[in-house]
Parts: structure tokens; C-alpha cells; sequence
């Protein structure tokens, strides 16, 4: 069950949350498609599928449908994957749920304003209250988060695809999945400086205060 609202929050947190602006409102990106947060949805969920069958079949080892389980996930000689909750795991776990609150949380202080596309909307307002007075871009902070504790779930010390997954295709494709989410948080800092610009030019001095008052884009005294 751990396992499963674990992997609802990852969810949670690539969902879109609202309808795309007008499309002539629209700053397009260079950067993270809805594609590539989709097939993340999708890979994640087939891993935590891999994983959470591979513990029921290892612990119900003589049922037919076990052995054929082990067998097509690569695990037949794998040591038990759930017989221990390792660091890794927990604070991986931890990353994930609370990124998704806290990105769930965003979603609900913007409103209708949080799109995934950059863009300035017809009578949009800047919104500095909540996560938004502590940082200028939580969502960001927030995506951050789930990506690393997904990392170290289903990649770190007692995970499925460390075990044995990697060998597999699905485990490869989960790796490349990473290191492309990996350069996508690199060009999410350069989406974060153009949003402010585009902020900034929209809002003037108001932004200006805000940017004063928080001066740190995602995470609070470091950047």
C-alpha cells in the first residue's frame, strides 16, 4: 500500500493541473515536453508494477503464476526485495510524497494561473502567498524533489532494477528515462530566469518587491 500511494504521488505531481492558456497567450518552451512527463508517468508506474510483483511472487514462490512472474522480470534468482527497508528507500519515499504536496499545494495557490506551458494570461495576477513567499518557483523545488526520491527508489540500494532490473529492457529504458529527467532539470533553472523575465516585464515594480522580499528561486538562503 506504501508502495502504491507512493507511486499515486509521483503521479500526482506530473498531472496537469489545469487547462492550457489561449494559444496566443503562449510563451512556448524549450524545455520538458508533455511527452516526456508522460512516458516518466508511465515507466514509473510500469517499475512500481515490476517491483510490487516481484515481492508477492517471491513471497508465494510455488504458485505457477510466480514462477512465471520471476522469470519474466528477470528475479528468479534475485534475494527478497522486500524483506527490508533500506535509507534509500525511506528518504526516497519521503522526497516523493512530500514534492507532491508541496507541488499539489502550488497548484492550488496559482489556480487557473499554473499551466504547464510559460505563459501570461488574460487578467493574471502574481501570486506571492503560500510556498510562493518563501520561494519564487516551488513547483520547481517540488519537481525537483520527486525526481531525485523516484531516483532513489527505484534505483538505489534494495530497488528492483539494482537488484537485477537494469539487465532487463524495461530497466534501460528507465535508466535513459533518468538521465534525460536529469538534463531536464538543468534547462528548468534556465526556465525559471525566463520566467522572472517575463515576470518582470509584465509587472514592474511589483515584481520587483517580490523578487526583493524573496530573493531565492527554489530553494530558501541557497539559489
Amino acid at each position: 500500500m506504501f508502495r502504491k500511494a507512493r507511486a499515486t504521488a509521483l503521479q500526482m505531481s506530473l498531472d496537469k493541473p489545469s487547462s492550457a492558456p489561449p494559444q496566443r497567450m503562449v510563451h512556448q518552451l524549450p524545455c520538458r515536453s508533455k511527452a516526456t512527463s508522460k512516458s516518466s508517468s508511465i515507466l514509473y508506474w510500469l517499475c512500481f508494477a515490476a517491483e510490487a510483483t516481484v515481492i508477492l511472487a517471491q513471497h508465494f514462490p510455488t504458485h505457477t503464476s510466480a514462477v512465471l512472474a520471476l522469470e519474466l522480470f528477470n528475479a528468479s534468482c534475485a534475494s527478497s526485495l522486500g524483506g527490508r527497508i533500506t535509507t534509500a528507500f525511506l528518504f526516497g519515499s519521503f522526497l516523493i510524497i512530500t514534492g507532491a504536496l508541496l507541488r499539489f499545494r502550488c497548484f492550488r495557490e496559482m489556480g487557473n494561473h499554473f499551466t504547464f506551458a510559460l505563459s501570461i494570461r488574460e487578467g493574471h495576477s502574481l501570486i506571492t502567498t503560500g510556498p510562493y513567499s518563501v520561494v519564487r518557483h516551488p513547483a520547481y523545488t517540488a519537481g525537483y524533489m520527486t525526481i531525485i526520491g523516484a531516483l532513489l527508489v527505484l534505483m538505489g540500494d534494495g530497488s528492483w532494477w539494482l537488484a537485477v532490473g537494469k539487465a532487463t529492457g524495461m530497466g534501460q529504458l528507465w535508466a535513459a528515462n533518468f538521465i534525460i529527467s536529469a538534463m531536464m532539470i538543468v534547462l528548468v533553472l534556465l526556465r525559471g530566469a525566463k520566467e522572472d523575465s517575463y515576470l518582470a516585464k509584465q509587472f514592474g515594480k511589483q515584481w520587483e518587491a517580490w523578487a526583493k522580499n524573496v530573493p531565492c528561486r527554489y530553494i530558501p538562503g541557497v539559489v
